[in-house]
């Protein structure tokens, strides 16, 4: 674990936990929306919030993925999630299911495709926080 806090003392990971929780939110309140009766403003509401936490998620990611990291571990822990053991987590479940994916079924509208969009985030969110969580620990030590 030791190895893991270069990558975890990001500046960015208070940016990346708050838009994670405004994120499952979103996606919490598009999948009861889908369940309920909700007036056009309150669900306008959740799309506009999903498809902007959506796109500053995005931009934190990116930034955290393309700025240079100060130690080698760190540098490590990202190699591990974008080209290494994790990227299929990454790319596949946390950016294009969990983000890409959900943005255009956001923006497309319906309460069906608002739905599957939470569903999506809901996935991305939980592979990403794995990978977040993984990839720095799978450091060796020594």
């Amino acid at each position: 674990q030791a190895k893991g806090r270069d990558f975890w003392q990001s500046p960015t990971l208070v940016l990346h936990m708050l838009l994670h929780a405004v994120l499952a939110g979103a996606a919490v309140f598009a999948l009861v929306l889908l369940f309920g009766q909700a007036g056009e403003t309150w669900t306008s509401f959740v799309r506009n919030t999903l498809i902007v936490a959506i796109v500053l998620n995005l931009l934190v990611i990116a930034s955290e993925m393309l700025t240079p990291h100060p130690t080698a571990d760190a540098r490590k822990a990202v190699q591990a999630i974008v080209r290494g053991r994790y990227r299929g987590y990454f790319w596949v479940l946390g950016i294009a299911i969990g983000n890409l994916v959900p943005i255009v079924l956001a923006w497309i509208g319906g309460d069906a495709m608002l739905a599957a969009a939470g569903a999506g985030v809901l996935i991305g969110l939980y592979a990403t926080e794995y990978v977040w969580v993984r990839a720095p620990q799978d450091i060796p030590l020594s």
